[in-house]
């Protein structure tokens, strides 16, 4: 911050504005302790922009990293604030225009509107916070998962008149959450059959066993998973042979 001396009733000077200058104090009243006040105003308003400014990098990083933004939405006229990574998130660019629901609304997968409309509603209730899972579109046509946090704000008479929340890209998540399910799927399968069957790695160390295998062999899985089968088939011909 820059003080800037201007005479009383004068206009204020706009080359002093361009350097910055944010406080002023009039010629005729600049006595000492007014111009220490003014400057030691002027270093704590520094301090604390810088600070702030600090903050809002810190989050903006910490958003990023857990790919995760944070928003708001006015109720009276549906049009809201999102963080950097909102924008992010949806593959869309920073715009200097405030985001509106209805446009946010067609970024939502058409198959999950009715279940994020429905949310929607429930967090507008008082003392309602809402959790929720849903698929959104991005321009590229790729599909996300996305994970939102929603509860309301009140006015003075009790009024929900806005939502805050927060929204994040679970879709990695998802992604594994898949495959484990296939996994076990498919490992239920196997240990359904009859026949012996039995997966290893590329060193040939037994991933899994199942009953067919247990049933042939004379070996529990337990006993088998995690040594090579070529021990496991030594052993068996020493006990076979004894």
């Amino acid at each position: 911050d820059v003080a800037h001396f201007v005479q009383k009733g004068d206009p204020v000077d706009l080359e002093a504005q361009q350097a910055g200058a944010t406080s002023y104090l009039a010629k005729t009243e600049a006595s000492p302790l007014l111009l220490e006040r003014a400057i030691r105003y002027s270093i704590e308003r520094h301090r604390v922009e810088q600070a702030l400014q600090k903050i809002r990098a810190h989050l903006a990083e910490a958003q990023k990293v857990a790919k995760m933004g944070s928003w708001e939405l006015n109720l009276d006229d549906n049009i809201g604030i999102w963080s950097d990574e909102m924008y992010h998130l949806l593959g869309i660019e920073l715009s200097s225009l405030p985001p509106v629901f209805d446009d946010f609304l067609k970024m939502v997968h058409p198959d999950d509107r009715e279940i994020f409309l429905q949310k929607h509603a429930e967090a507008t209730e008082p003392g309602r916070r809402v959790t929720f899972e849903f698929r959104g579109v991005k321009d590229s046509g790729n599909i996300i998962h996305l994970e939102s946090n929603a509860e309301g704000v009140c006015d003075s008479d009790g009024r929900v008149t806005k939502l805050i929340g927060t929204l994040q890209d679970i879709t990695d998540r998802k992604r594994m959450e898949q495959a484990s399910e296939k996994i076990h799927i498919e490992s239920k399968l196997i240990d359904s059959l009859s026949d012996a069957v039995v997966t290893v790695d590329n060193d040939f160390v037994i991933q899994s066993w199942n009953k067919g295998a247990e049933s042939l062999y004379g070996w529990s899985s337990g006993e088998a998973v995690g040594k090579t089968f070529r021990e496991v088939l030594k052993k068996l011909r020493v006990a076979k042979a004894q």
